[in-house]
């Protein structure tokens, strides 16, 4: 019984690591060969030289990038079980000489990488659609010009996003049979094709990729590399989802999906070889061996497992964006937003802004490219300069953390020229549309910049003071029966790491603004492990049963709900005798043991006339802009049903702020001027 159910368990992972961690990479047959074969010239440019080439490129890239790489080294360096670029510097950051380039390394990955989350549900599920084209029966459905195309292609981005909030925990058991069904399904026609022109496994000689790289027979040059390089273009999703499914398990299943993958690639070669001497195949626009390389009556079931692995794949592109999202946030990269965690899935996370942000760019981004051709101009890129800088900060991590030094340098070299090569080979793609996804990682990268360099700012200009300063006119408000109660149970939550001292706001908020009365105030600071899973905390009452400071300590995966971490914190303390009972005179509840609650969130704006140096004055009043593009701090804390009290204070009082201002009294008696 135990040995079937682990043999189940075990299948299980392997499902899930197919289609949550591979399900990218999987859909990559659709439409490289085919980016491949457009840049050389086309099908009357193709020779048995340059088909051996091509694969010979595409099987080492893969080997060298995603196995080597990913699969032997990056996915060794997980943090408690969790990846991603974020979780790879979190592991290298401790070195205070090159923590901020490395910080600049994790941005610009992550940025590279989100604007990759938009550009590739477009274009797999743009070239699925496309299939339709390449059989009679289908063909009929779309009709002439690009109208229903579009719309058929809409209607699955619309519901793709939707689903996220609706469906996804279903959509995650679903992806692993998908993804299983269609890797069988390409290794198996590539097989067939494999058969008829077996000398194209002489591809996997590597002298012949370079030689044909740096031969005259390669009409492309150097802009080779930016196609065969698409066929990586999902390794990154090993490392960043490889949390969902487990290291283990997906290690384990990726030799059945690369040789379903390489025996795609090398039917289709297979497949080149006779189209090349067909002539009507060649007048055919956009062609796609993938495709045309099945027999018609194949193609429509293509279709259709193509459209489904497609809507897979982008399932898994967007649930990496949210993980990846979610860990940035909790490093102060980007804002607080909502984060909804799934309890069937651990570490699974949905984050509404993001969803959103995703959904309009992928809408943007087929209605402005409309076909899969034009979108291969604006994919590679960024994720080609996401992959170095993973390999930096590999780098880095080898040397430093596993004091490997000769490794280190090793996969410097290795690793960083193919990427490089690779980028050469697919910076062309910059002025044909690829502007677009750099822009969008461009524009990323600067809101992250700003977000967490705002936020060393205004640590800095935050004036901060002692708490035990404060407990006697605190302990005096207590006792003040003339004062209305404001609640039993204030809490504020405070940022900064040293445990005595509080923002000078909440003191005035408390004792000055409104004043507010309680039986206890709570200052409490999440702070964030460097590992997935934990939940503690500690506490300082300063000799007193009414003040706390808490310090609570959550793993990067777990919830922050703090209004119930705080209740289970005051039934400790009053178990423990540190504060009395608060047992409400009038509840629903019969054993309610705690009292009521109010939060407080002061917001900080900008004063007009700060005196900062311009370049600080726009980060601040950047950092603010995007805090109220983002939503509420509460929505990330889930107190979206707690009540709440919300105050807006300078973040300082400007020293100029009286510049330029000269009053004249007029004394009784004088005639007005």
């Amino acid at each position: 019984m135990h040995q079937e159910q682990h043999k189940r368990s075990a299948f299980t992972a392997f499902l899930l690591a197919i289609g949550v961690v591979f399900g990218n990479i999987a859909s990559s047959p659709l439409f490289v060969m085919k980016t491949i074969v457009r840049y050389n010239g086309g099908l009357p440019a193709v020779t048995e030289e340059f088909v051996l080439g091509a694969l010979s490129l595409i099987i080492w890239t893969l080997t060298i990038l995603a196995t080597l790489k990913y699969i032997f080294l990056v996915m060794k360096a997980d943090n408690g079980g969790e990846g991603g670029i974020f979780a790879l510097y979190f592991m290298v950051r401790q070195d205070r000489r090159t923590r901020k380039v490395l910080r600049i390394a994790a941005i610009v990955g992550a940025g590279m990488l989100l604007a990759d989350s938009i550009i590739t549900p477009s274009i797999t599920v743009t070239s699925a659609v496309e299939g339709l084209h390449t059989a009679q029966a289908t063909d009929r459905l779309l009709g002439e010009g690009d109208v229903k195309k579009i719309l058929f292609i809409l209607l699955i981005v619309v519901l793709l996003y939707i689903s996220q909030g609706v469906g996804r925990n279903r959509i995650t058991v679903a992806l692993g049979p998908i993804v299983f069904v269609w890797l069988l399904f390409i290794g198996g026609t590539g097989t067939a094709l494999l058969l008829r022109h077996p000398e194209v496994l002489r591809a996997f000689d590597p002298v012949l990729g370079v030689k044909f790289l740096t031969s005259n027979l390669n009409n492309a040059g150097i802009k080779l590399m930016g196609s065969v390089f698409l066929v990586v273009t999902g390794a990154e999703a090993f490392y960043s989802d490889m949390g969902h499914a487990g290291r283990d398990a997906s290690r384990a299943s990726w030799p059945f999906v690369k040789i379903c993958l390489l025996l795609s690639y090398l039917g289709q070669g297979a497949y080149l070889l006779d189209a090349a001497k067909d002539p009507s195949l060649a007048a055919v626009e956009d062609f796609n061996p993938f495709f045309y390389m099945l027999p018609e009556r194949l193609r429509p079931l293509a279709v259709i497992l193509a459209v489904l692995v497609a809507f897979a794949v982008s399932h898994t592109v967007v649930v990496s964006a949210f993980t990846m999202v979610s860990q940035a946030i909790r490093r102060e990269v980007l804002p607080h937003m909502e984060t909804l965690y799934s309890p069937r899935h651990e570490g699974s996370v949905f984050i509404p802004a993001v969803n959103r942000l995703l959904f309009v760019g992928c809408v943007f981004v087929v209605l402005f490219f409309r076909s899969s051709t034009r979108m291969e101009a604006a994919y590679g890129l960024a994720i080609a300069v996401a992959m170095l800088m993973t390999t930096v900060l590999l780098s880095v991590y080898l040397w430093k953390t596993k004091k490997k030094p000769v490794l280190s340098v090793l996969c410097t070299v290795l690793f960083g020229a193919v990427e490089l090569v690779c980028i050469k080979g697919s910076s062309h793609k910059f002025t044909e549309g690829g502007y677009i996804s750099e822009g969008l990682a461009l524009l990323l990268i600067i809101l992250m910049m700003v977000w967490k360099y705002g936020c060393v700012l205004e640590s800095r200009l935050t004036k901060r003071v002692p708490i035990a300063d404060y407990i006697g006119k605190l302990q005096a408000l207590k006792a003040d029966d003339s004062i209305p109660l404001t609640a039993d149970n204030i809490v504020y939550v405070c940022y900064g790491d040293d445990f005595d001292y509080a923002d000078h706001a909440v003191l005035y908020s408390i004792l000055d603004k409104d004043v507010k009365r309680a039986q206890a105030w709570w200052f409490i600071k999440v702070n964030v492990l460097d590992v997935p899973n934990g939940q503690s905390y500690r506490v300082e009452n300063f000799g007193t049963d009414c003040v706390f400071r808490v310090m609570l300590y959550l793993g990067f995966n777990e919830e922050q709900s703090i209004n119930l971490y705080l209740r289970k914190i005051v039934e400790e303390l009053m178990d423990s005798g540190e504060m009395p009972k608060q047992r409400r005179k009038f509840s629903v509840y019969d054993n309610d043991r705690v009292g009521d609650f109010r939060f407080v969130f002061i917001k900080k704006k900008m004063p007009m006339k700060s005196g900062l140096p311009a370049w600080q004055d726009v980060i601040l009043r950047g950092k603010y802009a995007i805090r109220s593009l983002a939503g509420k701090d509460e929505q990330w804390y889930g107190l979206d049903t707690a009540v709440l009290i919300h105050e807006t204070v300078p973040l300082f009082i400007s020293p100029r702020r009286m510049d330029g201002v000269e009053l004249t009294r007029i004394r009784t008696g004088e005639p007005e001027k």
